[in-house]
């Protein structure tokens, strides 16, 4: 009997003893990583919408709701320059940018933007597959991570004026510009008078005469009213316009490597629900304009020709300048392979990507915005959204909104970026003569990561049970001991 009890109460002391030990008799609180984005998307738009409903749910599950999220919409923290600016300082930890802000943040990433690149939706969702890691690393260089790819839209022109289906139309046409040098230099190719003004100023410069044409994606044209000024649309695939998500990469890099892998895995899938959205979205907005009598221009292939070749100059003059030439090669080579219809792919990396799919499908759908009823509502419900009162600010808010004193912006200057493309390079280099001796990169050691190299990388990760990515990503450069 005595030993009984002193077995128990030596299981007692014990008990207590390991209650006073932290991190045993109670789980350590979880962390709570707080993130503030700020987007020019008004609150109740499509774009604002998807992002609510599919990418909030998203980041909650693949961080245990570790990471809070607080949106600021329709431009109450300034543009895409500003949201920048407070991302460095770490007033923001994200925003949702569109192409001209992308571009901004990273130069390189304009390439994708070309004018007459892509001729469809399925060649973009391509590039970005194969793509993703490589302007994920090109931003990286600048400080940001590269957590969404979406798209703005293939952009329409709109005029009160020209048609646009002569290359002499741009000639006399008085174009809206705001989209930085790459547009600039597109509209001077094509022989337009460019008119530089911010998006807000534009919808009164259609009315003075100021301007007479735009470029623009057809969800915007419809919100600011600008269709109103219009007499036709130009559906020629002129340019593709990406939009991003960004987050500060000293908040990504602090979040555990688990949630990091979890974030990245789902990616593909995020995306697609949201692009699918978006092109919608755009499409309605496009059948509103022409319920509402705007006129759709159909340009002959003759003239088709005309215009994209005296566009297509510009490939060659921002070579060097924005983006490296072989970035653009890289590109190229790219669609090539896929317009040959030999895209480079294997198959464990499409059984890869249905997984993650069909893991996305297998959870509760997120609830998604109404689809207007016709394209008179569409109209509607564009103007509405674009004409909402701001989003209230407290007192914390406004002093991020308008900090004092604001630092100067940070310059990208031509040294910064040759760095950036001549570590990227280099770190190929790396990768290439790894793989080489093993029999998985069958060519001569350049740098330029083009489909051979992403056809090896891909087999090399199968065999090594990797994640079959295809990107120079940390779990490759780590099985391959390459210094990250």
């Amino acid at each position: 009997m005595n030993r009984a009890k002193n077995f128990l109460a030596l299981v007692l002391v014990l008990c207590l003893f390991i209650t006073l030990i932290p991190g045993v008799s109670q789980a350590q609180p979880r962390e709570v990583y707080r993130w503030r984005v700020a987007s020019l998307a008004p609150q109740h738009l499509g774009y604002a919408q998807q992002f609510i409903n599919i990418v909030l749910p998203y980041i909650k599950d693949s961080t245990n709701d570790s990471v809070r999220t607080k949106i600021y919409w329709g431009g109450v923290m300034g543009n895409d320059e500003e949201y920048l600016e407070k991302m460095r300082i770490g007033q923001l930890q994200g925003a949702g940018l569109t192409g001209h802000g992308s571009s901004v943040a990273c130069p390189e990433f304009s390439v994708v933007g070309l004018p007459f690149l892509f001729n469809d939706y399925n060649e973009v969702d391509y590039i970005r597959e194969v793509m993703f890691s490589t302007f994920d690393y090109y931003f990286s260089q600048y400080g940001f991570k590269l957590f969404l790819w979406i798209d703005q839209d293939f952009d329409q022109i709109y005029s009160s004026k020209w048609r646009f289906d002569t290359l002499e139309d741009f000639a006399k046409s008085r174009f809206q510009t705001w989209y930085g040098a790459q547009e600039m230099a597109m509209l001077k190719a094509l022989g337009a008078q460019p008119i530089p003004l911010p998006p807000t100023q534009a919808p009164a410069a259609y009315r003075t005469g100021e301007i007479d044409s735009n470029i623009g994606p057809a969800i915007y044209q419809v919100g600011s009213q600008m269709y109103t000024s219009c007499k036709y649309i130009n559906p020629m695939k002129t340019r593709y316009a990406p939009a991003t998500v960004l987050i500060n990469m000293s908040e990504w890099q602090i979040l555990p490597v688990e949630y990091r892998q979890q974030l990245d895995a789902r990616r593909d899938a995020i995306t697609a629900a949201f692009t699918d959205g978006t092109r919608k979205d755009n499409q309605r907005s496009l059948e509103g304009m022409l319920h509402y009598g705007l006129e759709l221009v159909t340009v002959t292939p003759e003239n088709h020709a005309r215009i994209k070749a005296a566009a297509s100059r510009v490939y060659d003059d921002l070579s060097g300048e924005l983006y490296p030439r072989e970035l653009l090669l890289e590109v190229q080579r790219y669609l090539a392979s896929y317009r040959k219809g030999e895209p480079v792919t294997v198959a464990t990396a499409q059984r890869a990507a249905a997984q993650r799919r069909a893991a996305l499908a297998a959870q509760p759908a997120p609830a998604a915005p109404a689809a207007p009823a016709d394209a008179r509502t569409a109209l509607a419900e564009v103007e509405k959204a674009y004409q909402e009162k701001p989003q209230a600010l407290d007192e914390e808010d406004k002093k991020i909104a308008t900090p004092t004193p604001a630092p100067p912006p940070r310059q990208v200057t031509q040294q910064t970026r040759t760095t950036a493309w001549e570590s990227r390079r280099e770190l190929i280099r790396q990768v290439q003569t790894k793989l080489q001796p093993m029999g998985y990169y069958p060519s001569r050691i350049d740098g330029i990561f083009g489909p051979v190299t992403y056809r090896g990388i891909q087999q090399y990760q199968q065999a090594k049970g990797l994640p079959v990515t295809g990107a120079i990503d940390s779990a490759l450069l780590e099985s391959l001991d390459i210094a990250q």
